[in-house]
C-alpha cells in the first residue's frame, strides 16, 4: 500500500510511558507499535534515560530499526550495530566534582557511559538492571561495572579515562534532597540536571536533554525535528514535548507535562501510546 502522506516519525519515552511498571510493555502496546513500524516504514523510535543497550530486548520486541536516543539526549546509537553515533560526554574534572560532592551528601550514584553502567556493590538502582539481565537472553545483555566502595569506582573512571555521559542519583531523605538541589545549583552553569522518577535524578552535560537529543536524532535520520511526535510522561520529558509541534502526555504523566503537552492520551497502563498509534493509522485509511 503506497500512501499520498508519510507517516510521522514518532519518538517515544520508555519507562511511564509506554513500559509500567517493570521491564516490558503491554502485549496491546506492543502490538501496535508493531503495527505501525509495518505500515509506516519502521518510523516509530525510543528516546529514553536509560543506558542505550539496556533497550536491546525491547528495540528487537517492538521491531525498532531507527537509531535510539537514550541517556536523556547524551546519546544516539544504532543498537541494531551496536554503533554509537553520537555522544555527549560531561568533563572528566566536572565528573570528579561532582561525584565527590555527592558522596560527600550520602546519595546513591550510578555512572553511565555511552555503553555501560558503572555502580556500587548493592546499590537499589544497579540491583533492578542485574535482576532484569537475568531474566533476558544473553545477546540482550550489556556491561555493569560494580566496585566494592565508591572510591574504587572513582579511582576506575580516571584510569580507565572512561567517557561519563549521566549521572543518576538516588536519594533517600529530605535532607539529602535538600543538599542535592544546592549541587545542581552549584554546578548549573556546566550541567543539567533533571528528576526522573521520585528520587531519581539525571546529570547530563550544558544543554543535553531529551529535546537537545531529538533535534541531533533529526539530523542522523534527515528528519524535520518540529514534525517528530514525541511521547512522555515525565519532568525529563519536557522540553521535548514542548519543543515539537505535536508532544503527547500519556494519562499518567506528570501535571506539568500535562500542562504543555499538544495532546493528552490514555495511561500507559491503558496503552495509551499504542491506542494513539492505531487512531495515527486509521487517520490514513
Amino acid at each position: 500500500m503506497i500512501f499520498d502522506t508519510p507517516y510521522e516519525y514518532c519518538l517515544s519515552d520508555c519507562d511511564g510511558t509506554i513500559v509500567d511498571n517493570g521491564f516490558y510493555p503491554l502485549e496491546a502496546t506492543k502490538k501496535s507499535i508493531r503495527k505501525y513500524q509495518k505500515v509506516s516504514g519502521y518510523r516509530f523510535g525510543l528516546i529514553t534515560g536509560r543506558l542505550a543497550m539496556a533497550n536491546l530486548k525491547l528495540v528487537d520486541d517492538l521491531n525498532v530499526q531507527l537509531p535510539i536516543v537514550a541517556c536523556n539526549g547524551a546519546v544516539v546509537m544504532d543498537l541494531k550495530l551496536k554503533k554509537v553515533l553520537f555522544a555527549q560526554t560531561i568533563p572528566n574534572d566536572l565528573v570528579f566534582q561532582i561525584f565527590d560532592d555527592c558522596i560527600a551528601i550520602g546519595v546513591e550514584i550510578m555512572l553511565y557511559t555511552p555503553t555501560q553502567m558503572l555502580a556500587k556493590i548493592g546499590a537499589m538502582r544497579i540491583e533492578y538492571w542485574i535482576q532484569y539481565q537475568k531474566s533476558i537472553k544473553k545477546k540482550h545483555r550489556w556491561e555493569i561495572q560494580q566496585f566494592e566502595t565508591y572510591a574504587d569506582l572513582r579511582q576506575a573512571v580516571e584510569e580507565q579515562n572512561s567517557s561519563i555521559v549521566e549521572f543518576i542519583i538516588k536519594t533517600n531523605s529530605d535532607q539529602e534532597e535538600k543538599f542535592l538541589h544546592e549541587i545542581f545549583q552549584k554546578y548549573a552553569h556546566a550541567t543539567t540536571s533533571v528528576e526522573s522518577y521520585p528520587q531519581m535524578y539525571n546529570i547530563t552535560a550544558f544543554g543535553v536533554d531529551k529535546f537537545s537529543g531529538l533535534k541531533k536524532w533529526a539530523e542522523i535520520v534527515n528528519a524535520d525535528y518540529q514534525e517528530i511526535v514525541a511521547f512522555g510522561d515525565n519532568y525529563n520529558d519536557l522540553t521535548m514535548i514542548q519543543g515539537v509541534k505535536k508532544g503527547i502526555c500519556v494519562g499518567n504523566g506528570v501535571d506539568e507535562l500535562k500542562q504543555v503537552a499538544w495532546k493528552i492520551i490514555e495511561p500507559v497502563h491503558e496503552n495509551g501510546v499504542g491506542l494513539e498509534l492505531e487512531r495515527m493509522i486509521a487517520e490514513k485509511d
